[in-house]
């Protein structure tokens, strides 16, 4: 019993310092900064980037993902087959500049949000890559970055940018 205890005390003292040792940020939209968020991360990459997004139309970000495949970064986004073939959809945009772009196959949606840079940081959350998500709806985007340097990393801002669930805006 004795042995069990201190094993999971062990357990709990190297998950608490891996939490210490990582960054979090949370951004809010509208105007929260998400889509400039994912763009500083696709730039930040230097040897890979993997995205999955349900709606994805922003051009800014596609074009850090197009930016980051040049430079050398292996960039992999995968999309999902109700949205991937919509005329704004830029994935005949990241095809042509050599980024392998996956159509969800099976019956579901991929309703996946995230982007992982290098395997040390990672955005998710509700937020489409979309101009609504970014202009109008209420969307979040969670930033998990490990630690460079000795102390954490961060990516955007560490406070929200508006939460306020008293707003008129959110009475409707």
């Amino acid at each position: 019993m004795r042995r069990r205890f201190l094993l999971v005390a062990l357990v709990l003292v190297v998950l608490c310092a891996s939490v210490a040792a990582a960054g979090v940020n949370v951004l809010f939209s509208p105007h929260g900064g998400c889509d400039q968020a994912l763009g500083l991360l696709a730039r930040s990459a230097q040897m890979y980037v993997d995205a999955a997004c349900y709606t994805f139309s922003l051009d800014p970000v596609a074009d850090e993902l197009i930016t980051a495949k040049q430079r050398g970064v292996k960039v992999r986004v995968i999309l999902d087959q109700s949205q991937a073939h919509q005329t704004w959809f830029p994935a005949s945009r990241l095809a042509a500049a050599g980024i392998p772009v996956k159509v969800n196959a099976h019956s579901g949606l991929m309703h996946h949000k995230f982007l992982v840079a290098d395997g040390t940081s990672v955005a998710t959350g509700s937020f489409n890559w979309t101009k609504a998500a970014v202009e109008e709806n209420d969307e979040n985007l969670v930033l998990f970055t490990s630690e460079v340097g000795g102390r954490p990393a961060t990516l955007g801002r560490s406070t929200p940018a508006r939460c306020d669930v008293t707003s008129e805006q959110h009475r409707r």
